[in-house]
């Protein structure tokens, strides 16, 4: 692995639970979960863009965002950290309620060569609340890597 690259992740990702009950039960019921922008987009980002992200996932069926979740909350790979070595970058939105800085700053912390950006204005969905500055810190650690 030439270099790998982490975005609105964790290592530990807890969901908290009324998300998990909501979303158990709108698999149930066949209405999708209704969405409190707070959790996942920054606080200026455009309803356009919130729109155009939220109809990327909006042919999913419900069982399998569901499992999604579980999945998420299940998920635990902290003891794992250190033992990566490959170059890394932690991105995410400074807004993001999802998975939070924190969440990254815990990569950067533990993984003994990983860099953190952290995008301003930008939540969960940061490539598509600002795409020019997730673009500028991608490429900027693509030309980073040595050539294969």
């Amino acid at each position: 692995v030439n270099g790998i690259i982490l975005i609105d992740t964790g290592a530990r990702l807890r969901v908290h639970p009324d998300i998990l009950k909501a979303s158990r039960e709108a698999a149930r019921t066949g209405k999708p979960l209704p969405l409190d922008r707070s959790w996942a987009y920054a606080e200026t980002t455009p309803q356009s863009v919130v729109d155009e992200s939220m109809a990327l996932t909006a042919g999913t069926d419900l069982w399998v965002t569901y499992g999604d979740w579980i999945c998420s909350d299940s998920f635990d790979f902290t003891t794992r950290l250190k033992d990566i070595n490959a170059p890394a970058l932690a991105i995410c939105g400074e807004e993001d309620g999802l998975t939070p800085l924190k969440y990254h700053q815990f990569f950067q912390e533990r993984m003994p060569n990983c860099r953190l950006t952290a995008i301003k204005k930008a939540g969960h969905w940061v490539q598509a609340e600002q795409p020019e500055d997730f673009t500028r810190a991608i490429r900027g650690f693509l030309d980073s890597l040595p050539a294969i």
